[in-house]
């Protein structure tokens, strides 16, 4: 099983995400992608993105049924088969673990948006 469909599925669904929240909010092209995906406590809009949410959900799904499989034989054997493992380990590959304050950071790099996520912390907006 291959995950170069879903994946670039998944990016294709951020790409049209984004393309849409810029022009319902009539933001400019050039608005930062992390302005969007930053949460709203670090100043952004908190819309999700898929290509870092979905292999992370499915990777610590499998890890829990893994997890309560050790009573269940059958279940247990289910899940060690060369299928289910290959799939673990291209999650893995796939999944990128970001910490919380990564948009946060990627936004304070950026000129035009440095310094918004202390705007969020601002009672008045």
């Amino acid at each position: 099983m291959s995950l170069r469909t879903p994946a670039a599925t998944l990016k294709n669904i951020d790409k049209v995400t984004r393309h849409y929240v810029k022009r319902i909010l009539h933001l400019h092209l050039h608005t930062p992608h992390n302005l969007i995906h930053a949460s709203l406590r670090d100043g952004g809009l908190g819309v999700t993105q898929m290509t870092l949410s979905i292999p992370n959900i499915l990777l610590r799904r499998i890890n829990n049924l893994s997890d309560s499989s050790k009573k269940d034989g059958v279940f247990k054997a289910t899940l060690s088969t060369v299928r289910v493992e290959g799939l673990r380990k291209n999650l893995q590959e796939v999944a990128v673990k970001y910490p919380p304050q990564y948009f946060r950071g990627e936004m304070e790099k950026r000129a035009f948006i440095k310094g918004l996520h202390y705007a969020a912390q601002d009672a008045a907006s």
